[in-house]
């Protein structure tokens, strides 16, 4: 008889035996074939476990055998012998003891990423039960056991991938098998950093709120911590106005300071009065999270218009008055709400140098001025009105008040001429209002006892008439009118006189005392006519002293000018006498530049009042008008090597913000006024560099990172852009001294990082330089890579103002420094197939190689032009390309120089009894910023560039030349550019990068 028995190890197990016979009957225990004694629980010595246990039921015996508790080791066969005198009956019993399953020896991390583990482990003894899952539990590493979290892995497998991890984390991993019994002791544990991914949240509380009419100051912080995945290393803020469909523009920040603190930035030189949406995304070493939702909106403030009202119209309404009418300016010019108009008119006297102007405003688009004076001209301009202020003014335009009618003339005098004849004249009225078209002439006398009145019309320019057939001795009185085309004026006092006989009289002069004013080089003849017997004589004063130049006095005795000049002006006195007495006219003479307020103005003199990134405010003081009010001001400025671009500007106020340029870029300036009689001349230009320096090269700490795979990232997002944005970069690397070697020069800052993956050769020394570019010049830095260990060579090159800072020491393993280099061999295998004998681009910037020689590939020779502490020898030695691995101070010389042939690449000179060739060497074969010092030239077929910021220096013409706007299209010129550290002596991108395939350098020191 057989029973199965299952127990879990420390359990009580009981086997029991009751067998059925005449008496007495025996019972014995066997495990095995052993049999067991009855010994009891607290026997110690013989470390018996078991009890053997008799009693009886019903009469018949009862055996139990006890195990209190239960170990695997007691599985087995255990038979109860029962036997009488008659004969031996067994019952065997199965005993299986079952215990948890063992512990895991071994817990592996086969390989890992920022959000899952691939993990496998060792198969545990299953202990009599078998295995049915396993329990995974997880923490993170500064966690306890007790909050871990525990997946649960059912069937016959040893591995899986735990998913939903948080990256940049810290895990720790242990696992415990599990059967019918129970769980089992947990493996050793094993943890793991997860890798680094783009960060999950975006940037928290972003708000923004503008400072002023193009610029808008946002605010944010970091998204939270545990969305970060990794380091945050900058920001990227996204901006466009709401009512275009313009391309996003971008701004990148570095962000070196505490991550938990507000993070602020000024987006400046936007749009005026135009909303914005704004978005923010946070950078790790990854790449960039999700932006800012929903985007935040801000508006610039207001400002006042950079555009005046359109079509405006002025014409007179009456004697008095004038209308004005206009459209609005365009709207994308009014930079606010539109509040109204100002109206600005002001006379356009002859003379009058200040004429005071007034002004009003109006919210219509029609205005009537009155209370002017009579037929008077009127300078009038509108401009509008935002919250912010007035703005530009428009085009002048110029309207008079209608005519009326004259005033009386200014004075009258009747002379008697003869026995039968007075002269009468008379001085045009004081206000004339209006073209005096004539004057009537009044006369009243008596004829026969009646009254007698004659009219006479007189035409201008006479101003007096002879009347003749009068009676001697009759009294004849005469007055006078003007009359314009609105009518018939006032009549002047009434004069009398009557016909003499003059035998013998006192001069009497003809004329009226009064004031000239003339313009520079008019004529005029002043008059010293009088009436005496006998003939009187004259002589004239000037400011009381006699005339020196008597030549200007005539025969009739006035004093005529043929063309006035300045040193005319004075009092001038006229004095007619004879025997028997004299008589005087006085002459005030003003000269002036000109007509209509005088002439042109003189320039004012610019001054530098602030100066940003990418715009500067510049100021004036008063200056000469030139006797006209000035109306615009137009300021030119143009960039280093650039053309000239211009904006107008209204007389008020005495300053301007000039934006829209370039970072850290030199610009030079001009201004010229101008009134209604024209442009002064150009102002001594001035000159100024925006804010912004050259890229600053990062320490290595911030640029390079290590990846999950071992290899080696270059995060581009680490270098500071010194305020100006950062355009491209360069990479290039060489083994010990041997040539540089181009990786990339064509690197966008918008690619944030560049991964190298390839493996160097170990137990070499290798350099890795990376040059940064910005609009305000060239940053250049160079890494030592010595067996593994990576230092900073003590090298440094900035092209442009500015500088670049240090680099710190590092050390990277060895097996990833391998992986850096290997690519760039391989990239530069390639290069080597598509351009042969490339040469070496650092050759370009200094001059020289590491063992003295200049090598330059030119197509089918080598040049080598050796170097004497610096100096270049006059002539060069060509070798063939082949021998290029050969090259040494000891190349064969070629004195035959005609066997390079005729080619188009060299250039031809004599120097003593020796022909020499220069090459020329194409700028789009190798790395090297156009703006490298040297002598440059273009093919001389290849016109000058129509473009704005550059342009072509050809060769043939052999000059210098010191302005760029001087260089003549399709003629050759040449142009030496250099790199120094006084910004006045800085060149800067003087050949378009995009035209290098006509652009060669010279190779020699030959100069232009």
């Amino acid at each position: 008889m057989e029973e199965s028995v299952r127990v879990r190890a420390g359990k009580k197990m009981v086997l029991s035996c009751n067998p059925l016979g005449d008496k007495p009957i025996r019972i014995t225990w066997l495990r095995g074939s052993h049999k067991l004694h009855k010994q009891p629980f607290n026997d110690h010595v013989n470390n018996s476990r078991f009890k053997v246990k008799e009693d009886k039921n019903n009469g018949s015996p009862v055996s139990k055998l006890i195990l209190k508790n239960a170990e695997l080791a007691d599985s087995g066969i255990y038979t109860c012998i029962a036997a009488n005198t008659f004969a031996a009956a067994n019952k065997t019993f199965h005993l299986l003891v079952q215990d948890v399953p063992g512990p895991i020896q071994s817990l592996q991390i086969l390989d890992y990423s920022a959000r899952s583990v691939n993990l496998t482990w060792s198969q545990p003894e299953d202990n009599n039960s078998p295995i049915s899952t396993f329990l995974l539990a997880t923490k993170q590493f500064s966690e306890s056991w007790t909050s871990a979290k525990e997946d649960r892995i059912y069937g016959n497998t040893y591995a899986t991938v735990l998913s939903g991890l948080i990256p940049d984390t810290m895990y720790s991993f242990r696992v415990r098998g599990g059967n019918s019994v129970g769980l089992g002791d947990p493996s050793p544990v094993q943890s793991v950093r997860t890798s680094q991914d783009k960060p999950d949240g975006q940037p928290r509380l972003l708000s923004a709120r503008p400072t002023s009419s193009q610029s808008i100051l946002i605010s944010w912080k970091a998204p939270e911590k545990q969305l970060r995945n990794g380091l945050i290393l900058g920001y990227n803020i996204f901006y466009r106005p709401t009512d275009t469909k313009d391309l996003e523009e971008t701004v990148h920040l570095t962000d070196k300071e505490d991550r938990e603190k507000e993070e602020k930035f000024e987006l400046k030189d936007l749009k005026k009065f135009t909303e914005y949406s704004i978005s923010v995304e946070a950078i790790n070493p990854i790449g960039a999270g999700p932006r800012t939702s929903p985007s935040v909106l801000s508006r610039t403030l207001q400002d006042v218009p950079s555009g005046s009202p359109q079509k405006v119209e002025c014409s007179g309404s009456g004697s008095r008055t004038v209308e004005v009418s206009w459209s609005d300016p365009p709207e994308s010019k009014v930079h606010g709400i539109l509040l109204g108009f100002n109206v600005f008119f002001s006379p356009l006297l002859e003379w009058e140098e200040n004429p005071e102007e007034k002004n009003f405003t109006t919210t219509e688009r029609r205005a009537k001025i009155s209370k002017l004076k009579i037929w008077q001209n009127y300078t009038v301009y509108v401009s509008a009105l935002t919250k912010a202020g007035i703005g530009v003014r428009s085009e002048p335009v110029y309207c008079s008040t209608l005519e009326s009618v004259p005033g009386a003339p200014a004075n009258v005098k009747a002379v008697p001429a003869s026995v039968s004849s007075v002269l009468v004249s008379w001085l045009p009225p004081t206000q004339q209002n209006g073209r005096i078209l004539y004057y009537k002439v009044y006369m009243k006398t008596m004829s026969d006892g009646q009254p007698y009145t004659n009219l006479l019309e007189v035409y201008p320019p006479d101003e007096s008439w002879i009347y003749d057939n009068l009676n001697l001795d009759q009294p004849y009185s005469w007055s006078l009118t003007a009359v314009t085309s609105a009518g018939e004026g006032p009549r002047s006092i009434t004069v009398t006189e009557s016909p003499q006989r003059r035998s013998r009289t006192a001069p009497t002069i003809l004329g009226f005392s009064t004031s000239r004013i003339l313009a520079l080089g008019e004529e005029v003849e002043l008059s010293c006519r009088s009436i005496a017997d006998p003939p009187p004589s004259t002589d004239w004063l000037l400011n009381g002293q006699p005339l020196d130049n008597t030549e200007l006095v005539t025969q009739q005795g006035n004093l005529r000018f043929e063309k006035v000049t300045l040193s005319d002006s004075g009092n001038y006195s006229c004095r007619a006498f004879n025997s028997l007495g004299e008589d005087t006219i006085f002459y005030s003479l003003q000269v002036k530049l000109s007509r209509s307020n005088g002439v042109v103005p003189y320039p004012p003199s610019l001054e530098i009042q602030t100066v940003e990134r990418q715009s500067l405010t510049v100021k004036w003081g008063s200056h000469p008008t030139g006797g006209c009010p000035v109306t615009s001001y137009t300021i030119y400025y143009r960039r280093d090597a650039g053309s000239w671009e211009h904006t107008v500007l209204p007389p008020t106020p005495l300053q301007a913000t000039i934006s829209g340029l370039r970072c850290g870029s030199r610009y030079f300036l001009k201004i010229v006024a101008t009134n209604r009689i024209g442009s002064s001349p150009t102002s001594n230009q001035i000159s100024v560099v925006t804010k912004g320096s050259p890229p600053v090269a990062p320490s290595q700490d911030n640029l390079i990172f290590i990846t999950s795979g071992l290899n080696v990232e270059l995060r581009l997002s680490s270098w500071e852009d010194g305020g100006c944005n950062i355009s491209s970069f360069v990479v290039e690397y060489r083994v010990g001294r041997e040539q540089w070697h181009l990786l990339t020069n064509l690197l966008s800052p918008k690619s944030r990082s560049f991964t190298i993956r390839e493996k160097l050769e170990s137990g070499r020394d290798y350099q890795i330089r990376m040059t940064a570019h910005n609009s305000a010049g060239s940053t250049q830095h160079t890494y030592t890579l010595l067996n593994g260990t990576v230092s900073e060579a003590n090298q440094s090159l900035i092209l442009g103002p500015g500088s670049g800072s240090g680099l710190t020491g590092w050390t990277v393993l060895v097996a990833l420094l391998v992986t850096v280099l290997a690519l760039l061999a391989f990239i530069i295998r390639r290069k080597q197939k598509r351009i042969p004998a490339q040469a070496d681009a650092s050759l370009y910037l200094d001059g020289v190689s590491g063992d003295g020689q200049m090598v330059i590939d030119s197509g089918n020779y080598l040049l080598q032009q050796p170097q004497i502490s610096g100096t270049p020898v006059v002539c060069n030695y060509y070798v063939p390309v082949d021998s290029k691995l050969a090259v040494s101070p000891g190349y064969a010389k070629y004195e035959d120089p005609d066997s390079l042939g005729q080619s188009e690449n060299y250039s031809r000179f004599h120097e003593g009894n020796k022909e020499c060739f220069h090459p020329k060497l194409r700028l789009d074969e190798v790395a090297v910023p156009a703006y490298s010092p040297g002598y440059y030239f273009s093919a001389p077929q290849q016109d000058t560039l129509a473009s704005s910021k550059y342009v072509l220096v050809p060769q043939a013409s052999h000059m210098q030349i010191t302005d760029p706007d001087h260089v003549i299209s399709g003629r050759a010129a040449c142009r030496k550019t250099m790199v120094s550290d006084s910004d006045s002596d800085v060149d800067r991108d003087w050949i378009p990068l995009d035209s290098l395939d006509s652009v060669y350098r010279l190779v020699s020191d030959q100069t232009c």
